[in-house]
């Protein structure tokens, strides 16, 4: 289903971010996370539009067996960081990274390697990392 969603994604002009299932409050979510080729982030008008294309397709093909709510959206300005794509798209931006021992490091990510990140002078490899996301300060 993921590759019939980066299909339909990328036939309108954006690119996929990344898809999350989720429940919240007895209530599944199927998410569906887009930006702009360039990585900016998409209006509320752009999100809509791909969820009407999507929508029809999930109601022949549904990509999960219990009832969902399919909601469409930019990852936002605090976006997690998964991937390693997602690692090298955001060199030179702050991030917040939660390491495996629960410590934390924020600062901006200056190289991403095949399994390793540099934030901050530190090196840290992909196995030490429980959760990244980019980090924004609010003033």
């Amino acid at each position: 289903m993921k590759e019939i969603v980066k299909q339909i994604v990328e036939d309108n002009g954006f690119k996929l971010y990344d898809i999350e299932i989720s429940e919240e409050n007895e209530h599944k979510y199927y998410r569906i996370y887009i930006q702009k080729d360039d990585g900016s982030s998409v209006n509320l008008d752009e999100c809509a539009e791909v969820n009407r294309i999507i929508s029809p397709i999930f109601d022949v093909e549904e990509p999960i067996s219990d009832a969902y709510f399919l909601e469409v959206s930019s990852p936002g300005i605090e976006r997690p960081l998964k991937t390693k794509e997602h690692f090298k798209n955001s060199i030179g931006e702050k991030v917040k990274i939660t390491m495996n021992d629960g410590s934390k490091i924020i600062g901006k990510l200056q190289e991403v390697t095949e399994d390793k990140i540099n934030v901050k002078n530190k090196i840290i490899p992909f196995s030490n990392i429980k959760k990244a996301r980019t980090y924004f300060e609010w003033k």
